[in-house]
């Protein structure tokens, strides 16, 4: 067994890249990754029957459920953080265009975009890279109260029962 062993994570490969690591791995001298390795197969596979199975099929969990709740809660609010700091610096900026030739709070329309880019770029990469549903890591789809995670099915907030 070498040191390096259980130095992989093989969450983020694609299925392609797993069936090549699987081609190529020494399981003698590496115990811990081969296991890693036919567990993330084993779970890419799942995703696929789940796929081919339809909507009707039972949502692979990764996480206990209300840890997934809990991080997509925490997802939500930085969201809305997010929202509040654009928001903030887009409402003068439409106040002073709507205003034509004045100031509003000593800045022209001009400063108010420039002010209200950064916040807008930071709340674009956000939804970007950082809005995912904790147990795919897929964008969780539209709405603006979204239950469930359009791709995986799992709940992301509990139920109002």
């Amino acid at each position: 067994m070498s040191k390096e062993d259980g130095n992989i994570d093989y969450s983020h490969y694609s299925r392609g890249e797993l069936y090549e690591a699987y081609r190529s791995i020494d399981s003698e001298r590496f115990p811990i990754n081969y296991q890693r390795l036919q567990e993330a197969i084993h779970v890419s596979d799942s995703l696929v029957k789940e796929k081919m199975q339809g909507e009707d099929a039972e949502p692979t969990i990764r996480k206990p459920i209300d840890q997934i709740q809990r991080e997509y809660q925490a997802i939500e609010r930085r969201s809305n953080y997010a929202t509040i700091a654009w928001l903030c610096t887009f409402v003068p900026f439409s106040i002073s265009r709507w205003m034509e030739g004045t100031t509003f709070l000593g800045l022209t329309d001009t400063q108010w975009l420039y002010v209200s880019g950064p916040p807008l770029v930071a709340y674009s990469a956000f939804l970007f890279f950082y809005l995912k549903c904790p147990n795919c890591k897929k964008y969780p789809g539209n709405g603006w109260v979204r239950m469930t995670c359009a791709s995986c099915k799992v709940a992301l907030k509990p139920s109002a029962e």
